[in-house]
This record gives C-alpha cells, structure tokens and sequence, in this order.
C-alpha cells in the first residue's frame, strides 16, 4: 500500500516518533507511542502558522503488515463525512510502529504552488 508523510525535514527513511499528540484528532492508542503517521492519500500539511510542510514521502507498507494501524475512530469519522459529500476516495490515517524507507521524495516549490520530485540534492 502506497502511503505519505510529510515533513519540515529531509530524510531517506522515517523512523518512528514520540511525542505527546502529534495532530489534534490522533488516536488514543498512539498516545505515548513513538510512530510515523501516515496517509493514504497525498495531503497538504500545514503547521499552526500556515507553513507548507517542505516534504512529502511516498512509502510502501503490506496491508497485512503487523505494524500498521488504522486509526480507527478517525476512519469512522471520515467514511460519514465522506457519504454526505460523496467524496470518491475516504481520507485514512495510519500509524506504524517501525521505521520505513522513503521511496520517493517530494519537495514544495512555491512558484509552482505543488510539491515536485526530490532528489536528495
């Protein structure tokens, strides 16, 4: 399964985090874990001041990978919101609990107002 992440900082491989509530509606089941969140749809973060997040990883996990986690109480969330829209693809949010490697990396380039292919310099 193709999933993303997005960051202020370069790296070649996400490792897991810890950190008290790292987004507003994170799962109960994550507090106090260290994880990389992750998405299955490419979003663009912002922080509290409106900065765009410099980049976007791409990453490949198993659906059956034992380390994955759906966030579940955000999915539920989500699957309403998305019926009474009609949303085509349902925004899910996961957590895994090791490190992965970046497939692909993608940087924000402001003249062009999208993220573009990265690199690494």
């Amino acid at each position: 399964m193709n999933l993303y992440h997005s960051s202020y900082t370069f790296t070649r491989r996400l490792e897991p985090q810890l950190g008290a509530r790292r987004h507003i509606g994170e799962a109960p089941s994550a507090v106090g874990l260290p994880v990389v969140w992750l998405a299955n749809v490419p979003m663009l973060m912002e922080d509290s001041e409106g900065n765009v997040a410099t980049y976007r990883f791409l990453v490949e996990v198993p659906n059956d990978d034992p380390d994955l986690h759906l966030d579940e109480g955000l999915a539920g969330f989500m699957e309403s919101a998305d019926e009474d829209l009609e949303s085509p693809i349902t925004l899910r949010w996961y957590y895994l609990t090791r490190g992965v490697d970046v497939v692909e990396a993608y940087e924000w380039d402001d003249q062009q107002n999208e993220y573009v292919l990265f690199d690494g310099g």
